[in-house]
């Protein structure tokens, strides 16, 4: 006899998670952090990412998912203005504008 469970279908957030997740993402927040304060499980938004990473997202997941994408790449361009205001007088935000380019860079070249 086989005792699993069949797992649940897994689903794009409702509307009001979605909506959450993109406001969320787009201060700064996390993937994790964003799912987690709109009630979404991180699982889940995983196996979503993964699947239109792959190619085999529905419409309505990429169009979710470039989204979400849109709302890190904003909030990354604001938190670099913010901290290049700040460079001017602090030298640790200096220094880590450096590195942070410095990582992405290195990132870059290791996906050549």
């Amino acid at each position: 006899m086989n005792s699993k469970r069949p797992s649940p279908r897994r689903k794009l957030p409702s509307a009001e998670q979605q909506k959450a997740i993109l406001a969320a993402l787009s201060i700064g927040a996390t993937y994790e952090e964003a799912c987690r304060n709109a009630g979404f499980g991180f699982s889940t938004w995983s196996y979503l990412s993964g699947r239109v990473r792959e190619g085999k997202g529905t419409e309505a997941e990429n169009k979710f998912v470039q989204a979400c994408q849109q709302a890190v790449a904003k909030a990354s361009v604001g938190l670099v203005a913010q901290l290049r205001s700040l460079a001017v007088k602090d030298a640790k935000a200096a220094l880590y504008l450096l590195r942070r380019r410095a990582d992405a860079r290195l990132r870059a070249e290791s996906l050549k």
